[in-house]
């Protein structure tokens, strides 16, 4: 059993609202912790494509913790504040440790055999193929493919070339400090054959195959993130794999660093733009959040 924690404070504010016709189902998740002693916490944030990402954390360990951690869902959308602020108590007999993966919806780059090369999968065949489900989206297993079915089964042995995650671990060596920061935006909206309305929260590919019409309302398909890690004396790391069918990029990171480390970055993958009614529809909502 877990020992309790010597002193505990935690506030958590969730709001479910109607903000703006756009946004009429949401979740607002604002927490702020204060914690010492043996910590255990398990959190996640999103479901895979139903908000465009799925975060998961832990944090394990014995020591003093600081968090605030602010969260926005909407449908095919999720936007992440998230400042954690440590130290391993002197005596710990186990550090203390923080987990995050960010697994994103958004499909990654494929390729497929072709005689003795890898050839690469043309972006139509993502969407317009008629022996091809219509778009990226969770599988009953809990898995990711297309439109409820195993994409292998139909792709001529396409092999993805990432795993779209990004992932970091921070532990702080006892008595020392570590700091866990990031802000992150992922988006990725359904994908639809026919004609687009006026008031449409999909995206078509226009006749030329390589470039996209997007409803107004449409969220986008996109991840954005600035991270902080930092050590004082412990380890960090860090694992990233993601790659784009539109851009054909690809970034890949396997990391481990012990002692003292700290790393600042920001990362900006955009396949496709939300629509124009997005960005004053988000503005609107974060105001209606301070407002009530």
């Amino acid at each position: 059993m877990r020992r309790s924690s010597t002193a505990f404070w935690i506030a958590i504010f969730i709001l479910f609202f109607v903000a703006v016709p756009a946004f009429a189902q949401s979740l607002i998740h604002n927490a702020d912790y204060d914690v010492s002693g043996d910590i255990w916490i398990n959190k996640q944030v999103g479901h895979y494509c139903n908000t465009g990402a799925e975060q998961m954390q832990t944090i394990r360990g014995v020591g003093k913790l600081t968090k605030e951690m602010s969260i926005v869902l909407i449908k095919g959308k999720v936007t992440v504040d998230d400042e954690n602020d440590f130290r391993t108590a002197a005596d710990a007999v186990r550090n203390l440790m923080i987990t995050s993966v960010i697994r994103l919806c958004t499909p990654p780059k494929h390729t497929y055999n072709l005689d003795t090369l890898n050839a690469i999968v043309d972006l139509g065949a993502y969407y317009r193929n008629e022996d091809q489900p219509r778009y990226w989206t969770l599988l009953e297993g809990g898995g990711l493919g297309w439109s409820g079915e195993n994409w292998s089964d139909y792709a001529n042995d396409w092999s993805a070339v990432s795993d779209q995650i990004w992932a970091a671990r921070i532990e702080a060596n006892p008595g020392y400090k570590g700091r866990f920061r990031q802000d992150y935006e992922a988006a990725y909206g359904p994908y639809n054959s026919g004609a687009l309305t006026n008031d449409d929260d999909r995206w078509r590919l226009r006749s030329s195959g390589d470039s996209a019409e997007r409803g107004p309302e449409y969220v986008g398909d996109y991840f954005r993130i600035s991270q902080t890690a930092v050590a004082s004396m412990g380890e960090v790391k860090r694992y990233i794999d993601i790659s784009s069918p539109w851009s054909h990029g690809y970034i890949f990171e396997d990391f481990e660093a012990l002692g003292f480390v700290e790393i600042r970055e920001r990362f900006r993958l955009t396949n496709i733009r939300p629509g124009s009614e997005i960005d004053d529809q988000w503005f609107r909502l974060f105001l209606n959040r301070f407002l009530n």
